[in-house]
This record gives structure tokens, sequence and C-alpha cells, in this order.
């Protein structure tokens, strides 16, 4: 890792969206590091009560589990969860997205996550709400 590395600003952020072709009218940034900014106020500021589709761009096993914590309560019968650097550190599972979420697998029985998609570096699951949590 390269300190910096994966420093962006709001603004260029916002230019990639929109070079991209994305719609910046349907965007909602929410500038800041994620154990600042993910929390309870922001899911009231932003009326978020359910996640269709969470995309997880992380990289880093710390990012991950804040925004895994994030969304757990959003999730529902159908969600789908993107990991888009799954196997970014060589497919190891004890290191970045797949170590956090395996241990935020095993605090959350209640979440069946079926693959549903992957490439050569991403994965996505649907998930499965076990009755009674098991």
């Amino acid at each position: 890792w390269v300190k910096g590395e994966y420093a962006c600003s709001e603004r260029q952020f916002k230019k990639n969206l929109q070079d991209g072709g994305v719609d910046l009218s349907r965007v909602t940034t929410v500038p800041g590091f994620y154990d600042k900014t993910l929390n309870a106020d922001t899911k009231k500021r932003l009326g978020l009560s359910r996640a269709s589709i969470v995309h997880i761009d992380c990289d880093l096993y710390e990012s991950t589990i804040c925004v895994l914590d994030f969304v757990t309560d959003l999730l529902v019968q159908g969600s789908v969860i993107v990991f888009d650097d799954w196997f970014y550190n060589q497919g190891r599972p004890d290191l970045g997205e797949q170590q956090a979420f395996f241990e935020w697998q095993k605090r959350n029985p209640q979440f069946e996550l079926i693959e549903y998609w992957r490439s050569i570096m991403s994965i996505s699951f649907v998930v499965n709400l076990r009755k009674n949590g098991r």
C-alpha cells in the first residue's frame, strides 16, 4: 500500500461518476471516513430504511467492517451485496473484504448469503433471511 493511493476529493469523485454517465441528481455523497460517517445519524438524515443493492468497494478490512455494520439493519430478503475487491488479496479469506465478510457473517446468523455472480475480482450474494436467525 502506498500512502495517499486511495485519496480522492469529492469533486474528483463526482467527475468520475459524471464521466461514467451517472446522473448526479440521483447521487448523494457523504464525505468523510467510514468510521466517522456511517452511523445512525447518517441513516436518519438520508432516510435510509432498506437496501436493494449494496456495492462494497473498500479493498481494506477496516473499511469493509464499517460498511457491513452500517448496512446490517438495512438488508432485507433479496438484497444484493456486491464486493468489488473480493479476490484482491490473492483470494485470501483472512484479508481484506473476505476477512471482514466472514467475521460479519458469524455475528449475523440471521442472514444466509447465496452466491449470485462472480468475476475475476468481484463477487455478489443475494440475502436470504433465515427463520429464527439460524
